[in-house]
């Protein structure tokens, strides 16, 4: 897949079922959304990684960025699974190993690209 592409997505939500919101496709079986709030709108200043096929979404830390989604999605989308057919209940064993093993691999090259100020010690003297 090249480039991306916006069409409505379903986003699944423990309160309200699945919620149809305007989604980035950004690899075959991922789309970047809005959060869903807690009244079941799209936040559009938050976004999240989902799953097509299943509306559901790829845990992460913290804020993310965009491209750090599109990232995520890529290598979640080069594992040899079958992203069409795969849920969260068949999502087990060696399979979900593959899955984890790439998430901490973004999560840890996503931290080491962050530039963090030197830690400055505060000692009360000054």
């Amino acid at each position: 897949m090249t480039g991306t592409d916006q069409r409505t997505v379903h986003v699944f939500t423990r309160d309200y079922g699945m919620v149809a919101v305007s989604g980035e496709v950004v690899a075959e079986h991922f789309a970047i959304t809005p959060w869903i709030d807690t009244t079941g709108k799209p936040a559009p200043f938050e976004l999240q990684l989902i799953h097509i096929p299943t509306g559901q979404q790829i845990p992460v830390l913290g804020e993310v960025e965009r491209d750090e989604l599109i990232l995520l999605a890529c290598k979640l989308q080069r594992l040899a699974l079958d992203w069409a057919g795969t849920t969260r209940e068949n999502l087990t064993g060696a399979r979900l190993g593959l899955v984890q093993d790439a998430w901490s691999a973004w999560n840890d090259e996503r931290h080491a690209r962050q530039d963090w100020p030197d830690a400055q010690v505060v000692t009360g003297d000054e």
